[in-house]
């Protein structure tokens, strides 16, 4: 199985991808790949450069490159189960699904609450002011198909989590989820 992760900017997704390794998933970050990309370019690791390099790519090679290298992870290490989190563009997603049993996982909180957890965990590049943070976050949302589309993605999610509460109460419902969707794949192979 893998569960794919996208969502608002520091809404939790990976609070939620780090859980899900502690149950047992591999993690693979389409960011990560973007870093990785950055690094043998020998560019500084800001926002909007993941956000360039990841559209140039896209524009080269199609919108779902990143989620290809991902998957090419994933079938050479043999994972049973995988969390794929970053998911930016909606042929990421079809590229997923094309993987096998694929859930799409929309994790989101409130505005204020997300520009709160951005400002304690004092990334670089962060936007400093709440009037940034919602700048910067309609980049997401372009029209170009090589870039990132996080609305449209966030409209092919087989769930929306609302994060909103402490720790607890997102891995519960992480659990609940799980657990129906294993007691799905256990309907089908009936």
């Amino acid at each position: 199985m893998i569960i794919g992760l996208t969502g608002s900017y520091a809404a939790g997704k990976d609070t939620l991808g780090e859980y899900l390794v502690s149950k047992g998933f591999a993690h693979h970050s389409l960011s990560d790949l973007i870093r990785v990309e950055l690094k043998s370019r020998g560019l500084q690791e800001t926002r909007e450069s993941l956000i360039k390099v990841g559209t140039e790519v896209r524009q080269k090679y199609g919108s779902g490159e990143w989620a290809r290298r991902a998957i090419e992870a994933i079938n050479g290490n043999h994972e049973r189960n995988s969390v794929v989190t970053s998911i930016r563009n909606p042929e990421e997603v079809v590229e997923l699904k094309k993987h096998g049993e694929f859930h799409l996982w929309f994790v989101d909180a409130p505005d204020q609450l997300r520009y709160e957890r951005m400002q304690a965990r004092r990334r670089p590049g962060d936007p400093e002011t709440f009037e940034d943070f919602l700048a910067k976050e309609k980049i997401e949302n372009s029209a170009d198909p090589a870039a990132q589309q996080l609305q449209k993605v966030a409209e092919m999610a087989d769930v929306e989590i609302i994060n909103d509460k402490d720790f607890e109460s997102l891995y519960r419902t992480v659990d609940e989820l799980l657990l129906e969707q294993s007691h799905g794949l256990n309907k089908e192979a009936e």
